[in-house]
């Protein structure tokens, strides 16, 4: 007969409840750079470091968002203070092609308010 002999060893990393392997950021920037350079495909690599397919996807995501230029967001509303005056009488009147109509005293504020309507 043949004996079986067993050996308990300790991977020293930290766990969940579930058993899943928990990596830090330091440890997931690393993983990711090693990807990089690894040149194997994403399934090919997790199988290989024993990571998590969805996991690992995630995380190549979030860094390509980090790296991604952040834009300014667009304003939905633009507020434009007119002057107080005599409002029943207006010197300039343009119609725009979407037909709206903007009408004022001074050209400069005029083609301002144009300028922020099609921004």
């Amino acid at each position: 007969m043949e004996s079986l002999d067993t050996e308990v060893v300790e991977d020293m990393e930290k766990r969940d409840g579930r058993g899943r392997r928990l990596i830090s950021k330091e440890q997931w920037a690393e993983l990711l750079s090693a990807y990089d350079s690894s040149g194997l495909t994403q399934r090919n690599f997790c199988r290989r470091e024993g990571l998590n397919f969805n996991s690992f996807v995630y995380q190549l995501s979030r860094r390509r968002e980090k790296a991604l230029p952040k834009k300014a967001p667009t304003p939905k509303f633009r507020q434009l203070q007119l002057r107080s005056g005599d409002q029943s009488s207006f010197t300039l009147e343009v119609s725009l092609s979407c037909g709206s109509v903007v009408r004022g005293h001074d050209g400069a504020e005029v083609a301002r308010l144009i300028h922020l309507l099609h921004a």
